[in-house]
């Protein structure tokens, strides 16, 4: 058995660290985030210096990319990733190369190397001013995107019907900035909008190439109530299936493949895209450097043998195919009644029963933290774990999941969608029909 050092920001591996434990690895687990290091305690092995684990660590999981403005205190798993590639060459190192984290944090830097690559894109501008943007929709038209470039709150991006719509929400956003993003400095990008489904693409990528046998396509439920109703998260739910070598991840990501080895980068590439028809998709964004959540864990539900041998056989590239179930996958997030809101008093609180009774084989916690024989909420944001399941209908594994998440209580209550499933079928049929799926 292998010895994992995870070093997380926002702790959102903890379900992955319960499951290298429970297939017997050691695991040493660092979160560097002040407000989320209870998460995992009473739970997980947690260190206060990751790297005085580095030397004993067989392989070293970034978990994340940077999330705060620069500083002495930021996670800056790019840094360290050079600081080890330098200090420890043969070291097995998965997540954390400043290059890739950046394909997701700077979306003109990513849109740039689409171009370079030969990925479609559609038009892009940067601004750091407000006025600058209005004066661009209002010589333009049309209908765009807006999304920021600095790590701000979610709900701060916006896609709008139409210019004047548009210019409202950037009239808001001006004149409320201060409260709504405080030290945050203006930094977006506005990107042409276009309709369609909207569908991710994600592989692993070993140092040399794609692990394309387990191309994995997914549709994200991002906003917080049914039916994409309320506040943006970071997602809520998910539906997908494996295709190997599928005709999206073709067009996409596999085309980054020359510049990732020159890059030396291992680990965890997703790219987001809206379908419009038979010909034509347009990619939106990157989760990239880090893995995607909960993305990661419906990937693992279809991975048909053990997550950590596959992680080291991955990072030594290992030729021998990945071995994925066909199925359906389907996770569902549950949360405390705060979510997405930080309210670190309150997460705390909460007190979490059943998960004696329905185990962790389907269930990947997070913001949680055990103590006194009880399981409670952990960090600032109540975003307590993951359920997954597979079946051979979207409707299956759903339903599966929701038997799980009836037994599992959360005292005073849980938030949780109960629409996941219900839409994606006629989507990945759709998908299917254009030719998208094979």
């Amino acid at each position: 058995m292998a010895k994992f050092l995870i070093v997380s920001c926002l702790a959102e591996t903890v379900g992955l660290a319960v499951r290298l434990m429970a297939e017997g690895h050691e695991v040493f687990y660092y979160v560097h985030t002040e407000v989320e290091s209870d998460c995992g305690d009473g739970i997980l092995n947690k260190v206060d210096d990751w790297r005085q684990y580095v030397e004993e660590a067989d392989v070293i999981f970034f978990d994340d990319v940077r999330q705060k403005p620069k500083g002495e205190e930021v996670y800056d798993s790019g840094k360290w990733y050079l600081e080890l590639r330098e200090q420890h060459p043969d070291k097995l190192i998965i997540g954390g190369h400043p290059n890739v984290a950046r394909l997701e944090n700077d979306r003109m830097f990513a849109y740039e190397i689409m171009q370079q690559v030969g990925i479609p894109t559609v038009p892009m501008h940067r601004f750091t001013s407000f006025e600058e943007a209005k004066s661009f929709v209002e010589e333009n038209g049309g209908s765009w995107a807006l999304k920021h470039n600095s790590q701000v709150s979610r709900d701060l991006a916006y896609v709008a019907e139409d210019p004047d719509d548009m210019m409202a929400f950037l009239s808001w956003l001006e004149e409320n900035w201060g409260d709504l993003a405080p030290g945050a400095s203006v930094d977006f990008v506005l990107q042409e909008a276009v309709q369609g489904s909207e569908f991710a693409v994600t592989c692993f990528f070993d140092g040399e190439k794609f692990r394309e046998e387990a191309c994995y396509l997914n549709q994200e439920l991002k906003r917080l109530l049914d039916f994409d109703k309320g506040p943006r998260t970071g997602q809520m739910g998910e539906i997908g299936k494996v295709v190997s070598n599928a005709r999206l991840y073709q067009e996409t990501i596999a085309k980054l493949q020359p510049l990732l080895q020159e890059w030396g980068y291992c680990g965890f590439i997703d790219i987001n895209c809206i379908i419009t028809d038979a010909d034509t998709f347009v990619p939106l964004e990157f989760t990239a450097g880090r893995p995607g959540y909960p993305t990661l864990y419906s990937w693992c539900e279809l991975l048909d043998e053990p997550v950590g041998e596959w992680l080291i056989r991955m990072a030594e590239r290992d030729p021998a195919p990945t071995k994925m179930s066909e199925a359906y996958v389907v996770n569902v997030v549950l949360a405390t009644g705060t979510f997405p809101r930080e309210d670190e008093k309150l997460n705390k609180l909460a007190m979490i029963r059943g998960l004696e009774d329905v185990g962790l084989r389907h269930v990947w916690l997070s913001e949680v933290r055990f103590e006194d024989g009880n399981f409670y909420g952990a960090g600032n944001i109540g975003y307590l774990m993951v359920v997954t399941n597979k079946g051979e209908t979207i409707t299956e594994a759903a339903n599966q999941c929701y038997d799980i998440l009836e037994k599992i209580k959360v005292i005073p209550y849980p938030v949780y969608r109960q629409d996941v499933g219900l839409v994606s079928s006629v989507q990945f049929e759709l998908l299917e029909a254009l030719g998208w799926l094979s």
